[in-house]
């Protein structure tokens, strides 16, 4: 890692970089200490705001206060298990989760078990033997479709007898790939779940089964399926329900000319996703995007991206990259070149 780039977050990042910087990065521990570096991260006004959203109102929405957003962007900005205000706030939802562990009952039910486990595992909390188990479950469902490379996802025009006609130009998923409503396909969630499997019970087989799964959404042929996958049929007693299904693990395509705003907003965040996957270095998609944010490099090697790659807003997804900011004050572009060279540092050191 670049002593000089390091060196320079140090000094010019607020409470949270200064703090990713030292324990991340920096290969010199002697030029900080990590005591203030921690004091000044929990007093931070940009972390205190955040621990107040993580509350027990919901697992999953584009409100602030849903648990996939405060707690994803917590650990963006540094707080990880055993700082003692996060955990008490993530005390509920570790409780939630190992309650919940065995159930299986359909879509919705089990995405939130997902987010939930994969928020948590990434804040770096050592889960229960049952969260492993549910964990090592949807892998195994993950792999099953993964390892035969099943890109053919999408019933044919002479399945769609009984579908309203409002909807008989969306694409439905075949039935075989959501069995009692539970999607078999890999949420965009599901990929960090994979990213954050605890190392002490990710044996060889898991590790096989952990490549298959990102070499599939890494591959062409999942790019050219629909970003949200599209929708499924389920059959409810006499009542037919119909429902969208979202949440897919595209990575932007950065071969492109230039990307759209969706994908822009994404391009740095899924990106720094990938770059925990070993298997991702040999894929054309993964290198496109690197080479992307590397034409973002200024003259005296720092980065600066354009600020719709570390969008900061009120409301919306941590998962679409609604809240990446990792500073208080951003109006100057001296801010947003520290955030872009910490993140693009970031990337490099996963990557490498």
């Amino acid at each position: 890692m670049d002593p000089v780039l390091t060196q320079w977050l140090l000094e010019c990042g607020g409470p949270v970089i200064r703090y990713r910087t030292a324990t991340e990065l920096s290969e010199d521990a002697t030029r900080v200490d990590p005591g203030r570096l921690r004091k000044d991260l929990l007093g931070s006004p940009l972390v205190n705001r955040w621990l107040e959203r993580l509350v027990p109102r919901g697992i999953h929405s584009s409100e602030n206060t849903a648990f996939e957003n405060p707690m994803n962007k917590l650990a963006d900005l540094g707080l990880k298990a055993g700082m003692v205000p996060f955990d008490k706030r993530a005390a509920h939802f570790r409780r939630l989760l190992v309650a919940n562990a065995g159930r299986r009952e359909g879509m919705g039910f089990l995405l939130h078990k997902i987010i939930m486990a994969a928020g948590l595992l990434r804040a770096g909390y050592a889960m229960e033997q049952a969260v492993i188990s549910f964990a090592r479950q949807r892998l195994d469902d993950l792999y099953e479709t993964c390892r035969k490379g099943a890109y053919d996802i999408y019933i044919g025009e002479d399945e769609y007898a009984g579908i309203p006609r409002a909807l008989r130009n969306k694409r439905f998923v075949k039935p075989e790939l959501t069995p009692d409503g539970e999607l078999r396909l890999p949420y965009i969630h599901d990929i960090y779940l994979l990213a954050h499997f605890p190392g002490d019970a990710k044996d060889a087989a898991t590790a096989r089964k952990i490549d298959a799964v990102v070499r599939y959404v890494l591959d062409p042929r999942y790019r050219a399926l629909k970003d949200g996958y599209g929708y499924l049929r389920q059959q409810d007693g006499d009542h037919v329900h119909h429902y969208a299904i979202g949440w897919s693990a595209h990575l932007p395509d950065c071969s492109k000319r230039s990307l759209g705003g969706y994908e822009r907003a994404r391009i740095v965040q899924r990106t720094e996703l990938m770059a925990h996957f070993a298997a991702a270095a040999e894929t054309r998609s993964f290198r496109d995007a690197l080479a992307h944010l590397e034409t973002y490099r200024t003259e005296r090697g720092t980065y600066l991206f354009p600020r719709d790659y570390l969008r900061e807003q009120q409301s919306g997804y941590w998962v679409t990259g609604a809240y990446m900011a990792l500073e208080a004050n951003r109006r100057s572009s001296r801010t947003i070149e520290v955030e872009s060279t910490f993140r693009m540092l970031k990337i490099k050191r996963l990557a490498a």
